[in-house]
């Protein structure tokens, strides 16, 4: 799959921006979940992965889900108060906090 400039969809850009906006997402959705200020932020991605070619077809998976471990580091994002009550009020609609 290509985008309009014939890059792949999935483009060391897209990486780059992934990982600018992860630890800023990651401090508001915190902020806005706890009610204080994070100073620090760290997130765990669980994956898996394909079985590989001689058990393509077996139901069962043939490896351990992974896990990536990124962040921990300072958080310096300036939080608009108006994204972290909007954000409060999607947790509470979604998680019934």
């Amino acid at each position: 799959m290509r985008d309009s400039s014939n890059r792949p969809a999935w483009s060391a850009s897209t990486v780059s921006w992934t990982r600018l906006l992860t630890p800023s997402g990651s401090t508001i959705f915190a902020t806005a979940y706890f009610g204080e200020d994070i100073d620090r932020v760290r997130w765990k991605a669980k994956h898996t992965r394909a079985n590989d070619f001689e058990h393509r077809l077996y139901d069962e998976q043939q490896f351990e889900l992974s896990d990536v471990v990124s962040g921990g580091g300072e958080s310096n994002v300036q939080i608009d108060e108006a994204v972290v009550n909007e954000c409060s009020g999607v947790i509470d609609r979604t998680s019934g906090k």
